[in-house]
């Protein structure tokens, strides 16, 4: 469960990486793993042993990342496969093509992430809010999906990344129009996710204790980075925000730790401390979530709502 104060290994995790462990024999699945985090934790797995499956859009990102990787460390095992987080036809058939090539799954990351902040509303294949649909649904219906293959695979992790401050400017979800059918705000669309985001893992170490089974569901936050994202911004957005930003790998490193570091509890909440803008000044710790995130009640009702509108059922 959550443990603010266990923070000992965290202290000690620095750029130099120097907390991983030997990954050989371990398989890693990836999604969004071509550019900014994503690529950076496949860079560090693949060098740590791993093999990894990188979960994309784009064959020809995902294959000049994969040449990228090999000229820098020849012997790395990273396979790609086609996954677009907006489509539950994609999420299928990305499921369905692990299941029968991967004979274990021993880490998940929820590392994708739709951050446009589109000005008007955009919708999934499936009718979803883009935002809701790809950050939070479609995490949720490939961990469903991927259930069995991880728990067979035990122990294992599943790590999602949200977004430090999202979860505490939220006002909560608004189960009343999580479409954005009535009112659409970029931010408040964007906030929702990330807040969904923390409730469904929460809600998975949860019911993962409640069956007993040796699987360890994390979240994490990188903080303020130099991704594509900050890339996309206007101008004078990325003059304010660069004296505040981190480098991809030193914003990578919450979601590496959560993924393979040995201090790691279920439901532990990994990231800077400090206010939002101040994050890359400090070392990575256990964080508390605002009393939204960690609602039993609320993200009982989200993981309800999260079934019925993906079709995906597990830990039941």
């Amino acid at each position: 469960m959550v443990n603010p104060n266990g923070n000992n290994g965290l202290r000690r995790a620095s750029a130099t990486l120097e907390f991983l462990p030997d990954l050989t024999g371990k398989t890693i699945v990836i999604t969004g793993a071509n550019s900014g985090l994503g690529y950076e934790c496949t860079r560090v797995f693949a060098g740590a042993g791993a093999y990894v499956v990188m979960g994309c859009r784009s064959a020809q990102r995902a294959d000049e990342a994969i040449r990228r990787i090999h000229a820098e460390i020849p012997k790395a095992e990273i396979e790609f496969m086609e996954l677009d987080l907006a489509s539950l036809a994609s999420i299928r058939a990305f499921a369905d093509q692990a299941l029968k090539r991967l004979r274990r799954i021993n880490i998940l990351c929820n590392n994708a992430a739709d951050n446009a902040f589109r000005p008007k509303i955009s919708r999934t294949q499936d009718g979803f809010e883009a935002h809701f649909g790809i950050n939070h649904l479609g995490h949720f219906a490939l961990t469903g999906l991927l259930f069995d293959k991880i728990r067979a695979s035990t122990p294992a992790r599943i790590v999602t990344v949200t977004a430090r401050g999202r979860d505490e400017s939220a006002p909560g979800i608004n189960f009343d129009d999580l479409q954005c059918t009535q009112h659409y705000s970029t931010m408040r669309a964007y906030i929702n996710s990330k807040l969904a985001n923390l409730l469904f893992t929460y809600e998975l170490d949860r019911r993962l204790h409640t069956y007993g089974i040796d699987i360890k569901a994390v979240s994490c936050t990188p903080g303020p980075t130099q991704t594509n994202l900050l890339k996309r911004q206007p101008l004078w957005v990325k003059l304010f925000f660069r004296p505040f930003s981190q480098s991809t790998i030193n914003g990578a490193l919450s979601e590496i730790y959560a993924a393979v570091g040995e201090d790691i509890d279920g439901g532990d909440y990994i990231g800077r401390g400090g206010n939002t803008l101040m994050m890359r000044f400090h070392r990575l710790r256990k964080l508390k979530p605002s009393t939204h995130a960690c609602d039993p009640e609320v993200s009982k009702r989200l993981w309800t709502i999260s079934e019925e509108m993906t079709g995906v059922r597990f830990l039941d």
